[in-house]
């Protein structure tokens, strides 16, 4: 199952937005801390716009990788029961 599920393009669709989700939250923490950096001890205007610009970002890519893996494995694990219940059902006629 793990071959079938790795080979499949929604997956590595999948994985790939994962990747991106995360490059996207490593960008997020540094470009926030350096902008509290400025003005350390305050409360920053430029990390809540920063947040605004790249949290929706972040949740939207984060969900569709998690869709994408979920689809991908359901696929995978429908075609495998699909599979067996034709090879009994053959097994098992006259």
């Amino acid at each position: 199952m793990a071959n079938t599920l790795l080979r499949s393009n929604v997956f590595r669709a999948g994985v790939y937005l994962l990747l991106l989700t995360v490059l996207v939250w490593v960008g997020f923490s540094m470009a926030s801390a350096h902008e509290q950096a400025r003005s350390p001890g305050e409360k920053n205007l430029g990390v809540a716009v920063l947040a605004m610009m790249f949290v929706p970002v972040i949740a939207v890519l984060g969900l569709a990788s998690l869709g994408c893996i979920l689809v991908s494995f359901g696929i995978v694990v429908h075609h495998r029961l699909s599979s067996s219940k034709q090879r009994s059902a053959r097994d098992s006629g006259p």
